[in-house]
């Protein structure tokens, strides 16, 4: 018969068991953390200002076999569709994509693994210039990450997306830049008898009716979804634009910007 002290060391053993064996799983859990931190470290091949480009193999969104552009100027934002902070930052992508003059200055979205192809048709980037690196390489531990490549040297690298704008909108002429703007926006003679309108985080849910300008534009000739809502302030460095919201006119030789002031 057992007796009650030989089930208590029975108990006290298999408790011990136990504990030896959570403390082993913990350990090789950390253990295995650790290896693979480190690992991935030495497999980081990092992107930093003066470096050259190589011939980096990839694929488009469309499943097309490349090798990254490194002639001329090419932007890329390096990012990771595990990142919500990558996710976000495409509304720059976007908004700096569209405004490029023809031939000067190329975009790309770069994606360490996964691309989130439902969100990038959802928000309609051209798929084209959608990359992943299948993990085949990882250029920096940080994302989102910005670099730009010029003939075949990193001219530019950072984590702050307020410096690649700058830089960005540094390539350009500005006088050229504004003209395109209104150029993709407009055709023909509605050149000059239309504005574009800028709103801010404040004054984005302003309606086109709610605005008392009307100088240089009809209300009736717009929508709603025709303002600009200049997230990033994009259009406030082209545009030197003040205060929210502003509409910018060009007769055809110069431009006129002025504030507007709700009729609220």
């Amino acid at each position: 018969m057992i007796t009650k002290s030989q089930k208590q060391k029975s108990l006290l053993s298999i408790v011990k068991k136990i504990a030896l064996f959570l403390v082993g799983l913990i350990v090789g859990i950390v253990m295995l953390y650790l290896y693979m931190r480190y690992f991935e470290k030495d497999n980081i091949t990092y992107i930093d200002y003066g470096d050259s480009f190589e011939n980096y193999s990839a694929k488009t969104m469309n499943q097309n076999s490349i090798v990254l552009e490194n002639k001329g100027i090419n932007v890329y934002f390096y990012l990771s569709d595990s990142c919500d902070s990558c996710l976000e930052i495409l509304d720059l992508y976007k908004d700096l994509s569209n405004i490029k003059l023809s031939g000067d200055v190329k975009y790309f979205c770069l994606w360490e693994n996964d691309i989130p192809v439902n969100k990038i048709k959802k928000m309609k980037i051209d798929a084209d210039n959608i990359i992943s690196l299948q993990g085949k390489y990882k250029f920096n531990s940080v994302k989102p990450y910005f670099f730009i490549v010029k003939d075949e040297m990193v001219d530019f690298a950072t984590q702050d997306y307020t410096e690649v704008i700058d830089r960005v909108l540094s390539y350009y002429d500005t006088e050229e830049l504004k003209k395109s703007i209104f150029v993709n926006k407009f055709s023909g003679d509605e050149i000059k008898s239309k504005a574009l309108i800028f709103v801010s985080e404040e004054t984005k849910n302003i309606k086109i009716n709610d605005l008392n300008y009307k100088d240089c534009f009809l209300v009736a000739d717009y929508r709603d979804e025709d303002m600009y809502y200049d997230e990033y302030g994009i259009y406030k460095k082209i545009f030197e634009i003040n205060e929210y919201p502003t509409a910018v006119c060009w007769n055809g030789f110069s431009f006129e910007k002025n504030a507007i002031e709700n009729s609220y």
